[in-house]
């Protein structure tokens, strides 16, 4: 902006000597006439200067918007990695749970669970939370899932005979967390 300015003052100079009259003096209304253009142009020098700022400001709301963009598009991206291996662990479990395959049920849970034979159990409040596992045969049908705070979770619909339709089962809810780099199950719950 700077050599804009100075280029117009030497232009000016030449301006002013070359529409000087014949003895060497400038004309009033030539002065008159370049004071105004030299306003003009430095109306225009502002008008720019201000569409320059305007579009910066733009530029950088549009930088802001695009990194919160980005950050979305990663959080998603991540949240559907963790779905993908969750769900083969939930399923993993819920079929070992209909099958009564202990050891497969023991292997995708948290410590914090005791699996034997007829029963999974864990300590919550001082208290010991005891489940039955099913003394006969069992479908299940995932009811929903969900993401948050970096704990997936999936709800079953397990029900005892396909013929009578579901009103006769109960939900399990399983959360799955990474734990020192592997996934697990940490909550179970059952809803009667």
């Amino acid at each position: 902006m700077r050599y804009r300015l100075v280029f117009i003052f030497l232009m000016i100079i030449v301006l002013m000597v070359g529409c000087s009259d014949e003895d060497g003096t400038i004309s009033e209304t030539r002065v008159k006439d370049l004071e105004d253009e030299v306003s003009l142009l430095n109306d225009s020098i502002m008008n720019d200067a201000k569409r320059i700022q305007k579009l910066e400001e733009e530029i950088n709301e549009l930088d802001a918007n695009n990194q919160e963009l980005e950050g979305m598009i990663a959080q998603q991206t991540e949240e559907e990695e963790y779905f993908v291996y969750s769900y083969y662990l939930a399923e993993q479990f819920i079929e070992s749970y209909i099958d009564k395959d202990i050891n497969s049920m023991r292997s995708l849970v948290s410590d914090e669970f005791t699996i034997s034979n007829d029963y999974i159990s864990y300590r919550y409040d001082d208290e010991e939370i005891t489940y039955s596992l099913p003394d006969k045969g069992l479908t299940y049908r995932l009811n929903s899932y969900g993401y948050e705070n970096e704990n997936l979770s999936f709800q079953y619909r397990v029900y005892e005979e396909p013929s009578k339709g579901i009103v006769n089962g109960y939900f399990i809810n399983l959360e799955i967390s990474l734990i020192n780099g592997q996934w697990q199950i940490t909550n179970i719950e059952f809803d009667i």
